[in-house]
C-alpha cells in the first residue's frame, strides 16, 4: 500500500502529538487555550449526511481541517494513509480497531447499493432484453457476470455470495431484504 506525502505542515502532527490525546475513539485536546474544552472531544461532525468528525488546527497562520479518523491513523501508525475505511462503515466510530488502510478500489467495495438503484440491491439490476435480474461485480478492473434469474430472492443471495466470494472482508453485507424489486 502505498503511503501517502503529508499534506499537513509539520506543526499540525506536532499539535496532534503534544497537545491532544486519543481517547475511547476521539481526539481530546490536553492543553487549554481559546475555545479549546478539555472535556468534550475536539472538533465536529460536518459533511452531507456523512457526519464525518473534523479538527479545525491551526499552524503557519492557516487554518487546517484534518479528518479526525486520518489523524487517528496517523498517531498510531506514523504515516498518513491515503484511503482509510471505517470497517464498521460507521463514519463517526473513529476508534482505531475500526480503522484500517485500504485501496480506492477496496473502499469502494464497502458501500450500500446506488441510491437510483432500480432493484435496491448492490450488484444486481434488471436486464430487459432476457428480462431477468442480472448478477454483475466489479473483480478487478473487470465486470464479471454471475448469474441472471427472474427470482428477486434468489438473485440477491447469489450477489452476496459473489461479494463474500471476490471481495472477501471489504464486500459490503447485509441481511437480504428482498428489496424493492420484489415490492412491485
Amino acid at each position: 500500500m502505498k503511503k501517502a506525502k503529508t499534506k499537513y505542515p509539520e506543526e499540525i502532527e506536532r499539535l496532534l502529538k503534544e497537545e491532544m490525546e486519543y481517547r475511547d475513539g476521539n481526539m481530546y485536546w490536553t492543553v487549554p487555550g481559546g475555545r479549546r474544552r478539555l472535556d468534550k472531544p475536539a472538533g465536529g461532525t460536518e459533511g452531507k449526511g456523512r457526519n464525518w468528525r473534523t479538527l479545525i488546527l491551526r499552524a503557519e497562520d492557516r487554518t487546517y481541517k484534518v479528518l479526525e479518523h486520518r489523524a487517528i491513523f496517523w498517531l498510531h501508525h506514523g504515516y498518513w494513509p491515503k484511503e482509510i475505511d471505517h470497517i464498521d462503515r460507521n463514519p463517526l466510530n473513529n476508534r482505531v480497531e475500526n480503522l484500517r488502510e485500504v485501496s480506492r478500489s477496496e473502499n469502494l467495495r464497502n458501500i450500500p447499493a446506488h441510491k437510483d438503484s432500480a432493484t435496491g440491491i448492490k450488484n444486481v439490476y434488471w436486464n430487459k432484453g432476457r428480462k431477468k435480474y442480472v448478477v454483475q461485480i466489479r473483480v478487478g478492473s473487470m465486470r464479471k457476470t454471475v448469474g441472471y434469474s427472474k427470482d428477486i430472492e434468489f438473485v440477491e443471495l447469489l450477489a452476496h455470495e459473489a461479494r463474500d466470494k471476490y471481495h472477501g472482508e471489504y464486500a459490503y453485507q447485509y441481511l437480504p431484504s428482498f428489496s424493492k424489486a420484489s415490492e412491485e
